[in-house]
């Protein structure tokens, strides 16, 4: 009775392994970096990033000062993060097969990035949403620039500032809602409507390394990849 019950412990502990792994599905991969990235997973083990490693929904990235980070997702998105960021993949899916189960639901927290929306973007729209403290945006098959801003931006007020460069955004918030189209820029704040803005800060747009700039290509900086390296 003993070793069965032994046996039925570890046939357990088995089945709840593979049920966790079958839930741990890439949403994207990390292709390009310059400085350190981490990733926080919800039960909030941590790990530092390298090219290769893989993005999983939940999980919520950090870059450190001097850091850009490129992440490549599954239905061919990209988001470049810039210097002393916080971005959160909250809820991700994407199957080829089953565009009514899309779902590309991300949170920026902190700093700036820029989106360049996959196929979830381009067929099923209304399952891509960007949120922040200022709004939520969605997108109309896209590619943009966020800033969001809280005592951290030196010329700028607090709030979300959007530069589209391509498509058109849609920024949303409880006190209304507006369209931001190509060559526009938008700003939200969490106790005001969205405003267009007449001139385009500066600050949204920035500039990554040289090896970044092929958006929408295959290319990493090291081919060979790296071993994570967990932090406890």
């Amino acid at each position: 009775m003993t070793n069965l019950c032994a046996i039925s412990r570890i046939f357990l502990l088995c089945a709840l392994l593979l049920a966790a792994n079958a839930w741990a599905v890439p949403a994207g991969t990390v292709t390009h970096i310059s400085g350190t990235l981490a990733a926080m997973k919800a039960d909030g083990a941590s790990r530092l990033l390298s090219v290769k490693s893989i993005v999983e929904s939940g999980d919520t990235l950090s870059t450190e000062k001097d850091t850009f980070a490129r992440i490549r997702f599954t239905d061919g998105g990209e988001v470049v993060l810039r210097p002393n960021t916080v971005f959160k993949v909250d809820s991700y899916g994407y199957d080829t097969s089953k565009p009514k189960e899309d779902g590309f639901f991300v949170s920026l927290m902190k700093g700036g990035a820029r989106f360049v929306s996959g196929l979830i973007g381009k067929r099923n729209n209304e399952a891509y949403l960007l949120k922040t403290a200022g709004a939520t945006i969605g997108i109309r098959g896209t590619d943009y620039g966020v800033l969001v801003c809280n005592h951290d931006c030196k010329h700028l007020k607090d709030g979300t500032y959007t530069h589209t460069y391509e498509g058109i955004i849609h920024h949303k918030n409880k006190h209304g809602d507006l369209d931001c189209a190509a060559g526009e820029g938008c700003y939200s704040d969490k106790d005001a409507p969205p405003v267009k803005l007449r001139d385009i800060p500066d600050d949204i747009d920035f500039f990554v390394p040289a090896s970044f700039l092929d958006m929408g290509g295959d290319t990493v900086l090291d081919g060979s990849g790296h071993t994570e390296c967990l932090i406890r």
